[in-house]
């Protein structure tokens, strides 16, 4: 690790897939002895669900859930999964969280596995897992680590070509000095002040 700060998700959009696939071996919360489970999936402030699946402790989704990634939008991934209970309110059935860096993202496809159910308290009865897939796709013509170039009525100003602590290295002789310096002066119109 150099120390420096990853750069953020802020100069990364673009969209995120989040492919529900399946889970397996669900707690059973209605009489029958099953569930009737759909998955409820949050980034930043956007939720999205899926379709229900009735009477089944071992759903199978098949579900693209894609999300158009924001600036700002968090890194964090929740991923809940409810029993639906017909106008009444859902009974829990696991989550879980996933955390994503910025190198993550950069890879397309982020990972593919089988996640084990987590409670959210301690009274949660919770038991199986979720099989989910995320892929990442960064918006045409950004990247991690680069802003936009300026466009060109700009460039001039905004580049720097003598910078003040570099103009100690320059081995110059006395009589030239002048032709140097000029020469400069003329390269980085936008620029005198850095040359004393």
């Amino acid at each position: 690790s150099t120390g420096q700060s990853s750069p953020s998700l802020s100069a990364m959009p673009g969209t995120l897939t989040l492919s529900v696939i399946e889970a397996k071996d669900l707690a059973a919360k209605d009489d029958n002895g099953k569930s009737d489970p759909y998955a409820e999936c949050t980034i930043g402030s956007i939720r999205k669900k899926t379709k229900i699946i009735y009477k089944t402790l071992n759903p199978k989704w098949n579900e693209d859930l894609v999300y158009e990634v924001p600036k700002d939008v968090p890194k964090k991934i929740l991923v809940s999964l409810w029993d639906d209970d017909e106008g009444e309110d859902p009974d829990f059935l696991g989550q879980v969280n996933i955390e994503l860096s910025p190198s993550d993202l950069q890879k397309g496809e982020v990972f593919q596995q089988w996640l084990n159910l987590e409670k959210r308290s301690r009274r949660s009865h919770v038991s199986g897992s979720v099989h989910l897939r995320i892929s990442y796709q960064p918006d045409k013509g950004t990247s991690s680590a680069t802003t936009p170039a300026p466009s060109s009525n700009t460039l001039a100003t905004s580049t720097k070509t003598i910078a003040p602590d570099h103009r100690a290295s320059l081995k110059i002789s006395g009589n030239n000095v002048s032709d140097v310096l000029s020469g400069a002066l003329k390269i980085s119109s936008g620029n005198a002040n850095l040359v004393k």
